[in-house]
């Protein structure tokens, strides 16, 4: 283990290419995240159209409990990221 730490900060063009590997699949997650994020919001408003046209429900009242179940998820998926940004911060 100490062969592979000593290789990796032993040798400043390693570090760099490792850094840089790091954000570009960082930068790769979240690219996928919006992708995700936006096809669940066209599902969303393909929903709507669907209630609106089927008058199967109320609208506002259905609506309002996705957006519910959407904010808890953002704030669970906030609280585990959190630490991971908070690190970052300590290391600048």
């Amino acid at each position: 283990m100490e062969q592979v730490t000593g290789f990796f900060s032993g040798n400043p063009l390693v570090t760099a290419l490792v850094a840089i590997a790091a954000v570009m699949l960082l930068l790769s997650f979240f690219r996928t995240a919006l992708k995700l994020l936006v096809a669940a919001a066209a599902a969303v408003v393909l929903y709507a159209d669907w209630l609106q046209a089927s008058g199967g429900g109320d609208f506002a009242e259905t609506f309002g409990q996705v957006l519910d179940v959407l904010r808890q998820s953002f704030e669970r998926l906030m609280a585990a990221i959190r630490p991971l940004f908070e690190l970052l911060k300590l290391l600048q």
